[in-house]
């Protein structure tokens, strides 16, 4: 039963929309959160709509930049929408586009741990994606917790092809697993990947680790005394960036 407190409309939202649900499995979290998600796209008045972003922020451990993301995007979906309707209703009123809003971003992540990232949103939010990621990655990835999730993902639909993405997610034990996956699966991704785009990720991917034998390579030179072992050093630090540029 609810305290004899007045609650805002949304808070009361944030709280019906919880009956029922178990808070502890983490495919109804993820459908708490895209739901109040949706609600707050609605809200008129941004000071309000931040505040209850981050309590979900806060609540869930998820970052508040890619809460903001998937804001953004269902306004967008609804400004488009609401344009679609006017132009049905009168072909002759012409809706002027919104400017995109601008939100704080936190610090860019790598491009080795972007590219990472969304290759995972796209195999969790696409089963085939998975056989199309696999068939291209020899190596893997690079972060350990990507890695694993990937083991994780390419066993499961081994296991289970007609198991949907969702029951992945709720199967996950381990809790930072599974805190990465909900991550990843409300990560905005574009809804076809080319073989292009799909490549060149890929190529950021597995170049990470000659880049980071690059600049071991180059301390290694700086720190080398002996002339000789220097330019044999020399010589391996060339080979290695010819190898990075594929000559």
């Amino acid at each position: 039963m609810l305290n004899n407190e007045l609650l805002s409309v949304i808070a009361f939202r944030m709280y019906d929309a919880k009956q029922g649900k178990n808070m502890q499995n983490e495919g109804e979290r993820l459908r708490y959160i895209e739901e109040m998600i949706q609600v707050l796209a609605g809200v008129g008045e941004s000071v309000e709509r931040d505040y209850y972003l981050r309590r979900l922020s806060e609540e869930f451990q998820l970052p508040m930049d890619v809460l903001q993301q998937e804001l953004h995007r269902k306004e967008q979906q609804g400004k488009q929408n609401h344009v679609e309707i006017n132009q049905k209703r009168d072909s002759s009123i012409s809706m002027p586009r919104q400017p995109a809003q601008r939100f704080n971003q936190a610090r860019p992540a790598p491009a080795h741990i972007k590219a990472e990232r969304i290759l995972l949103a796209y195999m969790l939010q696409d089963e085939e994606m998975v056989w199309r990621i696999s068939e291209k990655l020899d190596d893997g990835f690079n972060v350990d917790e990507h890695q694993a999730l990937y083991a994780y993902l390419l066993s499961f639909v081994s296991r289970d092809a007609d198991a949907g993405m969702q029951q992945f997610v709720e199967s996950l034990e381990d809790q930072k697993l599974a805190k990465l996956a909900a991550y990843l699966v409300m990560l905005p991704v574009k809804e076809e990947c080319t073989e292009e785009e799909l490549d060149d990720y890929i190529k950021r991917i597995e170049q990470y680790p000659k880049w980071v034998r690059i600049k071991e390579q180059q301390q290694a030179v700086r720190l080398e005394q002996d002339p000789v072992l220097a330019a044999k050093q020399q010589m391996e630090l060339i080979r290695l960036k010819k190898e990075l540029q594929g000559k």
